[in-house]
């Protein structure tokens, strides 16, 4: 275990280093060049240090480590800590050890995990928690296939404990993620039965607990450690892959699928940040997948929903105390006789109709969307009708229809065509009445009408109006279910410029101490200059190479200079001649 400090004076970094040895006695090293500063041989051969960390931050004057230790297995944890003086060194002259202290905290209890019902197997820890600097503790429990975490800070003693549901097997000092550093209060493990667990130390909540069988991860065997920046555990696997043993994993934890979400997630979502419950809803239709969708401003929850409405082709009614979201192109749940409809006027019409003028709808369609083949750049697919060589329609009016969701250019492309044929086949509008016994229908549903000529009419309720007498007046449009079927092929990508990112390389380089080799490098003595150069391993792979410098002991570098060509370099398969 590493340790670092600043000196008294605040400048430079002495690193120290803590052994466990096999009988569990502590030493304490220079890191810098290995030499002996302190030991201790004060527990006996039945306790056990189960463990030892720090805080890894470089202090000013000097650091710390906690040492925790169990007796017997099961028994009560003590933890003790080690203040490393910035100067701290063994004194030939007197022949001790000056700048170490080694002291007793606190005990922890047993009852902190036996209050679960189960006596403890195997104790690991601690991981050191930034936030507050407190210490995470696991017990695994031998009576069942749980565990117990708890968290110790110092002068609060234990502040949490928790229970976890994942066995955690065999979990010992050398194959828990103990000498993890926590941020922001989360920290993830594996345990050797193939569960992951990410859990908030601020307070011990679980957030993620999973099985992670189907992954095809192996029993992890050896040491974790936990990497806060990406919330990733790095973990030995057990067996064997592709003939090489333990191999290193990252085990990503708490991560979105990048696969979507369903369509119905969505809806429900936005309708419940509205102030519905799940219960106030029907979202049974919506199974599509959005692979990304983007609220861009400020709107109503039902502004926010439209473009999933246009794009998805839904539609929404209140029915029976439920907000139901309905797919089109259904089938229809009703038949009506021209024998049930009554007229609606003086004139006898049972069914007047009417059309929208051609000259008001589109010729073309264009959805503007977020191309997933693109970069996530924006995308534009068009459809139109026939102008030539006969026309199928007179009118030139374009219309673009803004969808920020996440699509291939071909389901773009289909959602065009879609739009623009739903449009042109509900140009034609429907009314009529009939008696009561249909008022369990509802805006949305697709009914049939057959007329004593033989016209049948298939269309789509878009609204019902409930009368004093009970008799029931419909408006409806045009329907037909291959208006939403498309299998049009899209323009490829071809000419939209893809971003590429080069593989990083690792590079040769060559600091060359000689005399200047050009006039225009003498600076007058003003500035001491170097010859510097790389190139890469691989053949055709450099792109550049950039040399920097630290001052502070590799905590931070800046670039000093970069070079953008590279530098012929190989070996000599034999020795040459000077």
């Amino acid at each position: 275990m590493r340790g670092a400090s600043f000196d008294a004076d605040g400048e430079g970094a002495r690193h120290f280093l803590l052994q466990v040895a096999f009988f569990n006695d502590l030493g304490l090293l220079d890191a810098d060049d290995m030499t002996y500063i302190w030991h201790s041989n004060f527990f006996t051969s039945a306790d056990t240090v189960i463990g030892v960390n720090t805080p890894f931050s470089q202090q000013f004057g000097g650091t710390f480590f906690w040492v925790a230790v169990q007796p017997v297995s099961g028994s009560d944890i003590t933890i003790y800590k080690i203040d490393v003086a910035a100067a701290a060194q063994f004194s030939t002259f007197l022949g001790r050890t000056v700048g170490v202290e080694f002291t007793t905290v606190d005990t922890i209890p047993a009852s902190t995990w036996t209050q679960f019902g189960s006596t403890a197997q195997d104790a690991a820890g601690p991981a050191i928690d930034q936030e507050d600097g407190g210490l995470v503790f696991v017990i695994d429990l031998d009576s069942s296939a749980t565990s117990v975490v708890f968290k110790w800070i110092e002068g609060q003693g234990v502040v949490w404990s928790t229970q976890t549901t994942q066995t955690q097997g065999l979990i010992r000092t050398q194959n828990w993620a103990q000498n993890s550093i926590i941020t922001e209060s989360r920290m993830g493990w594996i345990d050797s039965v193939e569960g992951a667990i990410l859990i908030d130390t601020s307070d011990g909540s679980i957030t993620t607990e999973a099985d992670m069988t189907s992954t095809g991860l192996r029993v992890p065997q050896g040491a974790q450690f936990w990497d806060p920046n990406y919330e990733a555990i790095y973990v030995i696997q057990n067996g064997t892959v592709d003939g090489n043993v333990g191999i290193v994993g990252r085990v990503y934890l708490d991560r979105a699928s990048g696969l979507g979400q369903t369509l119905s997630s969505i809806v429900t979502d936005l309708s419940e940040r509205a102030g519905l419950t799940t219960g106030d809803l029907d979202v049974t239709e919506l199974t599509d997948n959005v692979r990304g969708y983007v609220v861009g401003r400020q709107s109503s929850y039902r502004a926010a929903i439209e473009p999933l409405s246009t794009a998805f082709f839904f539609e929404a009614v209140e029915s029976d105390n439920q907000i139901k979201f309905v797919k089109r192109g259904g089938s229809s749940v009703q038949t009506f006789s021209q024998s049930q409809l009554i007229t609606l006027d003086d004139n006898g019409e049972l069914v007047p109709e009417t059309r929208t003028q051609e000259v008001e709808l589109p010729e073309r369609i264009s959805i503007i969307y977020l191309d997933k083949e693109a970069d996530y750049q924006q995308g534009t697919q068009s459809t139109k009708r026939i102008r030539q060589p006969r026309p199928a329609m007179y009118s030139r009016v374009e219309q673009a229809v803004q969808l920020p969701i996440v699509f291939t250019a071909q389901e773009a492309e289909q959602i065009a065509e879609k739009v623009l044929f739903s449009a042109w086949n509900e140009r034609i509008a429907y009314r009529w009445r009939a008696p009561q016994q249909f008022l369990a229908l509802d805006p949305t549903d697709i009914v049939t009408v057959n007329l004593d000529s033989g016209a049948t009419l298939e269309v789509r309720l878009s609204k019902v109006t409930i009368s004093q007498t009970l008799e029931v007046e419909f408006e409806a449009l045009k329907e037909s279910a291959v208006t939403f079927v498309s299998d049009t092929v899209a323009d490829d990508l071809a000419g939209i410029p893809q971003k590429v990112n080069p593989p990083s390389e690792n590079v040769q380089r060559f600091i060359f101490n000689v005399p200047l080799l050009r006039d225009v490098d003498d600076l007058g003595r003003s500035l001491s200059l170097v010859y510097f150069g790389g190139n890469a391993f691989t053949v055709n792979a450099f792109t550049s190479a950039s040399l920097q410098r630290s001052a502070d002991s590799g905590l931070s570098y800046e670039e000093i200079a970069r070079a953008l060509s590279g530098l012929d370099w190989g070996c000599a398969p034999t020795p040459s001649a000077p």
